[in-house]
């Protein structure tokens, strides 16, 4: 239960707290504030740990992500941390879920430290997930190599491991998160199409395009827009990283105002890497870095 001088507080300034503070970049709750955070993080990662729906999941996690509602002067970052549990749950409604809670109000450098590090942490048991003959390929020709049906196993089973599937939504999160880390991680072992390739389009700046060109380069293929046929001839209605690179680079073109690669060569990964050679003067040289915690008063 909330004290009452906290219970007061809160009645007067639901957003502040005048009692928490920022200095150095160093984050200090106040004595309530940090009882209170004390009590929520215990109480609701053991919630959550305990439940037995998607939805007693969800709610743990919200309760855990509103403590920052009542002090958004001073985001505590220790939220983000515990908010990460719900990204290694193999449920794709309770990551969507905490990816969505990781938004502001919440300490952004805390929210970037802690997806990245979930990040690296997640690669290589997503990578032990993968079919054996599958690692390591990276080309539409290296999957033809193959064969048909040992092609589109490797795909069904990527899409089916929670590992792959927490990754591609950190990757496609970091958007919101312009930092030169988002670039240093995902520029390592970029393969196409991929939600990495996906977000540094989308994230449009010289550092984060010029590894995507070298990748778009060395593809040296019509990039892939649909997902292959299952056995049964049936085929995903999911969107394709593939199509989505193309509708980012060619979203970046409006964006600067310049005429996108041609239609009948919209899908080389060539023509996209000499376009962004051309224009690399138009985009921006570096991203401008996550969101500074609020200055002390």
């Amino acid at each position: 239960m909330l004290s009452l001088s906290l219970a007061l507080f809160l009645m007067a300034a639901p957003n502040e707290c005048g009692a928490c503070s920022v200095r150095a970049e160093k984050v200090t709750l106040c004595a309530d504030h940090t009882r209170e955070e004390q009590l929520v993080l215990k109480r609701e990662r053991r919630n959550f740990e305990k439940a037995d729906t998607d939805e007693q999941k969800v709610a743990a996690l919200r309760a855990i992500a509103a403590l920052t509602e009542a002090h958004t002067n001073a985001p505590s970052p220790a939220v983000p941390k515990v908010l990460a549990m719900g990204l290694a749950d193999p449920s794709d409604v309770v990551g969507a879920e905490t990816l969505a809670l990781f938004a502001p109000p919440q300490n952004p450098q805390a929210a970037l430290d802690v997806l990245l590090d979930l990040r690296r942490d997640f690669l290589p048991r997503a990578k032990l997930d993968v079919p054996a003959p599958g690692r390591g390929l990276k080309t539409v020709g290296d999957l033809k190599k193959l064969g048909r049906d040992s092609a589109q196993a490797m795909t069904q089973a990527q899409e089916a491991r929670p590992f792959i599937r927490a990754i591609a939504g950190i990757e496609r999160h970091l958007v919101h998160l312009p930092d030169e880390r988002v670039t240093k991680a995902l520029r390592e072992d970029l393969s196409l199409p991929s939600s990495a390739a996906l977000t540094l389009a989308s994230l449009g700046a010289q550092t984060t395009l010029e590894p995507l060109r070298r990748a778009l380069e060395a593809y040296g293929e019509p990039l892939p827009v649909t997902w292959p046929p299952a056995r049964d001839g049936s085929r995903s209605d999911a969107p394709h990283p593939g199509a989505e690179l193309i509708a980012a680079l060619e979203a970046l073109a409006a964006r600067h105002g310049l005429a996108p690669v041609p239609e009948e060569q919209r899908l080389s990964s060539k023509e996209w890497s000499l376009w962004l050679a051309a224009n690399r003067a138009s985009f921006p040289e570096r991203l401008p870095g996550v969101g500074a915690l609020p200055a002390a008063r």
